[in-house]
């Protein structure tokens, strides 16, 4: 009923770290949705290597397990410019001597 009235299709959705509002919540969420959506949808809790049996570790965040490195931090910009400065800076000496 519910994914007839959604414009987009998933092919999986993966749940990790989930309250137990959730828990109680879901139940009666499934209810509505099909057995084909049901069975895309996969609940892992807190078992983190659980999600690298779908998911590459290399897209995965490393809070969650994986290599992946969050830039959501206020200072991303600076640790970028930081792994390319001295090699800005010979160029730039070269450049102008």
């Amino acid at each position: 009923m519910v994914q007839n009235n959604l414009p987009i299709r998933f092919k999986s959705i993966h749940v990790i770290n989930e309250g137990v509002v959730f828990h109680y919540s879901w139940p009666f969420v499934s209810l509505l949705l099909s057995k084909k959506i049901k069975s895309r949808i996969h609940l892992h809790g807190d078992e983190k290597e659980e999600i690298q049996k779908y998911i590459p570790k290399e897209i995965i965040p490393r809070e969650f397990g994986g290599d992946l490195i969050n830039y959501n931090d206020n200072d991303w910009l600076t640790k970028e410019v930081d792994k390319f400065y001295d090699g800005f800076l010979k160029m730039m000496k070269t450049f102008f001597s």
